[in-house]
């Protein structure tokens, strides 16, 4: 099928019906420069490639082969890539690299492996992926890892950061972890900034309070206040739940 300058918006007979398909898509020598899938119409679907796809300026046709059964998608679309080797499905927008070759490649790939369902849909593709997490987050520091800052919900923008702690394994090993991550996702608005990093709450909280005392929590002595410098110290949960102060002892010198 044809694909107008318009780049499909009035093109109902392309971008329609919902059904799962299979695109590959066409420049104006006639190759296929990408092959993609959907389960929605190619509408909403390159929603996610307009104006980030690498090779959205160089689209001109666009061929759509339905599939009968969901399941069968990620095969067929593997299948059409093998045939057709389209230049844009190995590469990325951001850099011009190779797939393998994007720094965050890795984890990208171990995201669609093990976390797909909690993946920001529009970050399923590495173009995508690479720019948000680029712009909003800046370059991979060396070493880090790519968390949620609240766990329990899914990885997308406002939700993401770079930690330089390691597996969820050892996060969850770190004594303040449970505290951090519920500040984080009950309290963020009123959490000094540096501290939406695990590493740093941890080295500072133990720094300015010491270790945490057994069954402690974390209180605001202005509860007004935000949980900075200054304004924290360990309390216990009184018998209705109301924390009160624990005397504090002299950070370790």
């Amino acid at each position: 099928m044809n694909v107008s300058d318009e780049r499909w918006e009035d093109r109902s007979d392309v971008l329609s019906p919902a059904v799962p398909s299979v695109y590959r898509v066409r420049n104006a020598q006639g190759d296929v420069i990408y092959i993609g899938k959907t389960v929605t119409t190619l509408e909403e679907r390159f929603k996610g490639h307009r104006g980030i796809a690498s090779w959205w300026e160089q689209a001109v046709s666009v061929e759509v082969l339905p599939v009968a059964v969901s399941a069968d998608l990620s095969r067929m679309e593997a299948a059409q890539i093998h045939r057709y080797h389209p230049a844009h499905n190995f590469t990325c927008a951001v850099c011009g690299q190779t797939r393998e070759h994007n720094p965050l490649y890795s984890i990208w790939s171990r995201l669609r492996r093990e976390q797909y369902s909690q993946l920001h849909p529009a970050w399923r593709d590495l173009s995508a992926f690479a720019v948000d997490v680029t712009g909003l987050l800046g370059e991979r520091p060396a070493g880090a890892v790519f968390i949620r800052i609240d766990p329990d919900g899914r990885f997308e923008p406002g939700n993401v950061q770079w930690s330089q702690r390691g597996s969820a394994k050892d996060l969850r090993a770190n004594p303040l972890y449970g505290i951090w991550t519920r500040l984080t996702r009950e309290q963020l608005n009123r959490l000094y900034q540096p501290w939406a990093d695990l590493a740093v709450f941890t080295i500072d909280v133990t720094s300015l309070l010491g270790e945490r005392p057994a069954s402690a929590v974390l209180i605001r002595i202005d509860p007004d206040g935000r949980f900075e410098p200054g304004n924290i110290q360990w309390g216990q949960r009184g018998s209705h739940g109301i924390p009160h102060a624990t005397p504090q002892q002299d950070p370790p010198g």
